[in-house]
């Protein structure tokens, strides 16, 4: 749940941080959206690779919401972005020795404290945490979920695959969605916004 957002203005970066940092989901909704397009060009930038800078967004913003009780203090939200994405890159990129295309590709960012990289969640982590969220789904449930989400097919194309209404495909999407959700809440594992977890899941 989240607090009304004004629709007529871009809303005050401090603000909005603020409000993510007391757990507000349509604001951290709009902050993914602010700066998603900016943080996949500058990553694709570094990567030359598509699927790698989305999946670095990902991890950045990944960081940004479990982390979201420093927020409140933050005074340059731009700069705090940049740089936990700058972070997020250094962890990627440290265990390929490829330190020095980071330092290429952004010479107009602070400089980095590499031992700030150490703590960031790698994406892969959570994703290995959603799997066991998935293996507890009720076994048709669970069937079409990997059929949408690790296959790519369509709900039409679910619905035929498995003799299924479409109605009921999508009632199952929806449910598995909201059971991972609550899964990784309940087992103190970590919260993420339903949205944002869409975005994690979906197929690149």
């Amino acid at each position: 749940m989240g607090s009304e957002l004004p629709t007529n203005a871009a809303h005050n970066e401090k603000e909005l941080l603020r409000l993510v940092a007391e757990g507000d989901e349509l604001a951290f909704r709009q902050l993914f959206e602010n700066y998603t397009p900016k943080l996949k060009a500058f990553f694709l930038k570094m990567t030359k690779e598509t699927s790698l800078a989305r999946e670095l967004v990902q991890e950045t913003f990944l960081n940004i919401w479990l982390y979201r009780d420093s927020l409140a203090a933050v005074e340059k939200p731009s700069t705090y972005i940049y740089r936990i994405a700058s972070n997020v890159a250094i962890a990627h990129f440290r265990k390929e020795d490829l330190q020095r295309k980071l330092v290429a590709a952004m010479p107009d960012t602070e400089p980095v404290d590499e031992r700030d990289s150490h703590g960031m969640l790698r994406l892969k982590e959570v994703q290995e945490i959603i799997d066991t969220a998935v293996k507890q789904l009720p076994p048709q449930q669970q069937q079409v979920f990997r059929l949408s989400r690790e296959q790519g097919l369509s709900r039409t194309e679910i619905a035929n695959k498995l003799g299924l209404a479409e109605k009921t495909v999508r009632n199952h999407l929806s449910l598995s969605l909201k059971s991972i959700q609550q899964f990784l809440r309940e087992n103190h594992l970590l919260y993420i916004p339903l949205f944002f977890l869409m975005s994690i899941l979906m197929k690149n």
